[in-house]
């Protein structure tokens, strides 16, 4: 199991997950061979390396098409995992955590 640890400012700060909030801990899965884990900590963790290729990195449709697909994404996981499931459960020792 890899360690749950956050480098993400917004879940820090508001202690609710970004839509990139698992993305770290897929890679780290994925390159230690724990495939579904890593599909599990976010759905969508490879398809940034579209950027990898120069045609696409300057391309606004397919720019759009992926922060679309971002935000469709992590709606549907704000909607079905949280507060309970990581990577989208809700950070007590946030800033705004310990306000509450």
């Amino acid at each position: 199991m890899i360690k749950d640890f956050a480098i993400c400012p917004i879940y820090n700060i508001l202690g609710i997950p970004c839509p990139g909030c698992g993305g770290t801990r897929a890679y780290l899965y994925f390159f230690t061979g724990h495939f579904k884990e890593a599909f599990l900590m976010h759905p969508l963790f490879l398809l940034p390396l579209i950027f990898l290729y120069p045609k696409f990195r300057k391309n606004r449709k397919v720019i759009l098409a992926v922060a679309t697909t971002f935000i469709i994404v992590y709606i549907i996981r704000f909607i079905f995992l949280f507060p309970d499931t990581p990577p989208f459960n809700f950070n007590k020792n946030s800033l705004i955590g310990d306000l509450l």
